[in-house]
């Protein structure tokens, strides 16, 4: 897979942009394609990578913010799943 997005990149290269702060954007997205709904490996499959390019995410220029990380504060209840990023 990475060997395919290096030849794509190759191929496209007049995508990236040249100028500061600007980037190309690749997102690899793998997909199932089996015409059910639950969880299971999928029978079928598509694999595809999105491109393009992309502005400054801060186009005022990127300002440091001051955070404070506190581990006495929990994001779920106990055996919930705040432990991780998840549509459930």
């Amino acid at each position: 897979m990475l060997k395919c997005i290096q030849e794509l990149i190759k191929i496209d290269s007049d995508w990236i942009p040249k100028k500061r702060g600007y980037s190309l954007y690749l997102r690899p997205t793998y997909i199932s394609m089996t015409n059910q709904l639950g969880v299971l490996p999928p029978k079928e499959a598509k694999i595809f990578v999105v491109m393009s390019p992309v502005g400054p995410y801060f186009p005022t220029g990127f300002n440091a913010i001051n955070i404070t990380c506190n581990d006495n504060v929990l994001r779920s209840w106990i055996g919930g799943f705040g432990y991780a990023k998840l549509g459930a």
